[in-house]
């Protein structure tokens, strides 16, 4: 269970600041608009960067690998990578904060959620209910 709770850690991260400005501004709003003021979350939660190093300072603490974390948190951002071209994410920054190089992928869930916002609304709620239950 440990694991599910680092896998979902990336989304919740950026997914609450996401809800917020989503409910705050409602339909005058779109991803575009707000990913400036979200960026920051949504690079550090996927990047292996910080992922890899949250991994060595832990295991480090407790004195043992901590599987849970890289598990969980690096195959999130391993999957992350071909499912995220073009749009307001423009691929994925592995190595951020350090490097704002990106990687594009091949597919893009975006035209889904801007034809159905509902399908962001319902992976953000199901991402922290899982974090919640878990």
């Amino acid at each position: 269970m440990e694991s599910v709770f680092f896998a979902v850690l990336p989304d919740i991260a950026f997914g609450i600041p996401v809800i917020y400005y989503l409910l705050r501004f409602g339909r005058k709003t779109s991803y575009e608009k707000i990913f400036s003021k979200i960026e920051p979350f949504y690079r550090g939660g996927h990047s292996l960067l910080v992922a890899f190093s949250c991994f060595a300072i832990t295991s480090l603490f407790i004195g043992s690998p901590y599987l849970p974390l890289l598990a969980g948190w690096g195959l999130h951002s391993l999957l992350d990578i071909p499912l995220h071209k073009g749009g307001w994410v423009q691929g994925q920054a592995v190595f951020y904060p350090i490097s704002h190089k990106r990687i594009s992928g091949r597919w893009w869930w975006k035209e889904a959620v801007e034809t159905k916002p509902w399908i962001a609304f319902a992976n953000y709620s199901l991402a922290m209910l899982v974090y919640f239950l878990a």
